[in-house]
């Protein structure tokens, strides 16, 4: 029997699109970590971020940065434990892609071509205007790594071709929920991929990947999925994918409709862990 992975996204999945809470979905994380099930965020958020959400909602799992951008082991964890790794924030690094340095430079050539500036670029205090999130939260989102979310000011027309000049230099262009992402050639699906390939071998086991993302720049994740479940958003409608496995949408947005959907596939799946 196969084992059960999870891969979710953060805003407007597990966490609703205003308040940021986890309500009620945090109910079911216990039953979860009991079951065996490792729920894993892979998400454009950093790693300071989820070191302190992972803290908050006690997840002891591995997590992906920055769409794909770089996978975080626990020390100790035996994932990969033939793998050699770079240190940080006490993790260990799997870099998938580009540093976001390397992403800086790479784009500056483009810039007197397009209407548009980086967070690299702005306070703590602007971040928190723009986002909603506290001054505190703002800086952790501020110290990235691996990729540069942009704010667009420029037309669509101009955004696709931005993408097509960046994509020529090694970069992808992701829109996601607030922000336009310019990352390596890294996704939330390889990171999936390859955390598969790593449960696979560790429980010598074929895995179940459940995918749940809201918005356009979980669409790979979402694709590559045994099942995807797509969490209603309130401010945007869901996007269209070409899953080949089971696909799921939710009636209720954000973290009511990742309980939903999570608690009928665990009673499915265990008719007695309730």
């Amino acid at each position: 029997m196969s084992r059960l992975l999870l891969s979710t996204d953060l805003d407007g999945t597990l966490l609703d699109h205003y308040t940021y809470s986890a309500a009620p979905a945090d109910t079911l994380f216990p039953l979860l970590n009991r079951l065996n099930i490792p729920w894993i965020f892979n998400t454009s958020k950093t790693a300071p971020e989820l070191i302190a959400l992972r803290s908050q909602l006690a997840n002891p799992h591995p997590f992906s940065v920055e769409n794909g951008g770089a996978i975080y082991l626990p020390k100790g964890s035996q994932l990969a434990a033939d793998l050699e790794m770079q240190e940080h924030l006490g993790f260990n690094v799997i870099n998938l892609g580009l540093t976001r340095s390397e992403i800086l430079s790479r784009v500056e050539p483009f810039r007197s071509q397009f209407n548009f500036y980086g967070l690299s670029e702005i306070s703590a205090d602007e971040m928190a205007a723009l986002t909603g999130l506290s001054l505190e939260r703002a800086e952790l989102a501020l110290d990235r790594n691996f990729s540069e979310p942009l704010v667009w000011r420029d037309s669509e027309e101009q955004l696709q071709r931005f993408a097509l000049s960046l994509a020529k230099v090694g970069i992808q262009v992701v829109k996601g929920g607030r922000f336009v992402h310019l990352q390596g050639e890294v996704s939330k699906a390889l990171s999936l991929e390859w955390l598969i390939d790593q449960y696979q071998t560790l429980w010598n086991s074929s895995v179940e990947s459940v995918a749940l993302g809201d918005g356009e720049n979980d669409r790979a994740m979402l694709e590559m999925a045994d099942i995807a479940i797509q969490v209603r958003s309130p401010v945007h409608s869901f996007p269209v994918i070409n899953a080949s496995g089971e696909v799921i949408q939710t009636d209720l947005c954000g973290p009511e409709g990742w309980y939903q959907a999570v608690k009928a596939l665990i009673t499915d799946r265990f008719p007695d862990a309730f």
